[in-house]
This record gives structure tokens, C-alpha cells and sequence, in this order.
């Protein structure tokens, strides 16, 4: 009975859910994983609901730009090279958790020779499969939203400064 007005499929995105629906969110770039969790007061945190708080000034629209990627276009609806696309072993897979959907998986490949976009695929939740675009279709995200997430785990949005003398 959820269903209906959680989750709206405009052409142009890859999904769209509440962003409020989202309850965690895990960046894996270049093999290093950082988990993010959201307490049930709807404060985010590291690893844990009782890990680290994160520093909201740099959470930010974190969130907002999972509920709804946008993409510029889709490339193919079913791919088969994935290879060609640095979609074989992405450097960078997003895995948002939802609230009473599941897991939402997105696959960020290889930039476009222009550097503008990212390739791009995503693997809906079991409950969505029907509802969007066909998963495994590869798309053209703003090299910019992928950017965003690699930096969830080269520079985490920590509230503690690492100490001095200490290497990161």
C-alpha cells in the first residue's frame, strides 16, 4: 500500500524514492568500503546506528542525490561487454538501503572520453525489478554524482580532525 507514492519512475531517472526511505548507504571505491547509517532520530552515522556521528555540513545532499539519480542518457538496455565500460569490476558500486524495498545497487564505471559522464548501471531491489527501467542497462550519470560518492571514502565527512602527526 506504500508502494504507489514512494516510488515514481520518470524517464530520465534511473528510480526515484523518498529520500527519507533511505536507511543506509555503502560506498565501495577501489576495493575500500564505508558504511553510513541512519538512526531512527534521522541523524547519520558511520558504520553503525551508534557509530561516529557524521559531519552534516558535508553529508548534506548525500541523500537527496541517491533518492533520484538523474541520467543524461541510456546507452544500452542490456549489456553484454560490460568490460568495455569499467562495469566488469567497477571502481565505485553504491548500495543504498531502503525502507521496506531493500537494497538499490548502482555500479559506477569507467568515465565517457569526454569526461563529462560516468557509465553507469542499476541493479533495483527484488520489489522493483518490474516497476523501472530494464536492469543492467547501461547509463550516462554527471561524472559529478559519481565523484560525490567516491569522496564518501577518500575524504569522510568525519567531525573529529585527524590529529596532527597522525597519516590518514
Amino acid at each position: 500500500s506504500e508502494m504507489p507514492d514512494k516510488v515514481k519512475l520518470p524517464r530520465e531517472w534511473f528510480y526515484q524514492v523518498d529520500d527519507d526511505a533511505i536507511e543506509k548507504v555503502i560506498v565501495n571505491f577501489q576495493g575500500q568500503g564505508t558504511a553510513y547509517v541512519n538512526d531512527s532520530q534521522g541523524k547519520w552515522h558511520f558504520d553503525t546506528v551508534d557509530g561516529e556521528l557524521v559531519d552534516m555540513a558535508r553529508w548534506g545532499g548525500v541523500t537527496l542525490l541517491l533518492s533520484g539519480p538523474q541520467y543524461r542518457r541510456i546507452i544500452a538496455e542490456t549489456a553484454t561487454d560490460l568490460g568495455r565500460y569499467g562495469l566488469e569490476n567497477p571502481s565505485l558500486i553504491i548500495t543504498a538501503g531502503l525502507e521496506n524495498l531493500g537494497d538499490v545497487e548502482i555500479r559506477v564505471g569507467d568515465r565517457t572520453p569526454d569526461g563529462i559522464s560516468h557509465y553507469a548501471q542499476y541493479i533495483p531491489p527484488s520489489s522493483l525489478e518490474d516497476a523501472g527501467p530494464p536492469p543492467g542497462a547501461i547509463y550516462l550519470v554527471d561524472s559529478h554524482w559519481g565523484d560525490q560518492f567516491s569522496r564518501l571514502v577518500t575524504e569522510p565527512p568525519r567531525i573529529t580532525p585527524t590529529p596532527e602527526g597522525a597519516t590518514a
